[in-house]
């Protein structure tokens, strides 16, 4: 996980850059003094969705009012047990927690991930036809499907 003096140099890297843009397009001044009134047809009351800062739903900062999203990786083989046979009781208890929080989810579903074993379910695995491959992703031992 990234350090927030991480982030911070990156923030102020992308200020500095906008900054940049800005000079060098040379906006008439006539136009930088123009003032435009919009009035807004409705009212903003709450964080649109899926929008703002994401945080791993297992984080211990998970539950701060300071951001709206939390994502979460699913394993196929935690939810599928055979064929059509499907045990939701992990994505609920992620959804539970995410809402405890008042939050949204995002949940990627993966097979594959650097330096872990695929999450293809144990009945496809089992298959006469079924061959894993392991081998280097990012410098760490992978299994693909």
């Amino acid at each position: 996980m990234k350090s927030i003096k991480f982030y911070f140099i990156l923030l102020i890297l992308l200020f500095v850059t906008m900054c940049k843009v800005v000079e060098e397009e040379q906006i008439p001044e006539e136009e930088l003094e123009t003032e435009i009134n919009v009035s807004l047809s409705s009212k903003i009351d709450s964080v649109q969705p899926f929008t703002g800062i994401v945080i791993w739903e297992d984080s211990p900062h998970a539950s701060i009012d300071a951001i709206q999203l939390e994502f979460s990786y699913m394993l196929y083989n935690d939810i599928v047990s055979s064929k059509g046979a499907y045990n939701w009781t992990k994505v609920e208890r992620v959804f539970n927690k995410i809402v405890a929080n008042g939050h949204q989810a995002i949940l990627r579903f993966r097979f594959t991930y650097p330096g872990y074993k695929t999450s293809v379910p144990d009945y496809i695995k089992n298959n006469k036809g079924y061959n894993e491959t392991k081998a280097k992703s990012e410098g760490l031992t992978t299994y693909f499907p």
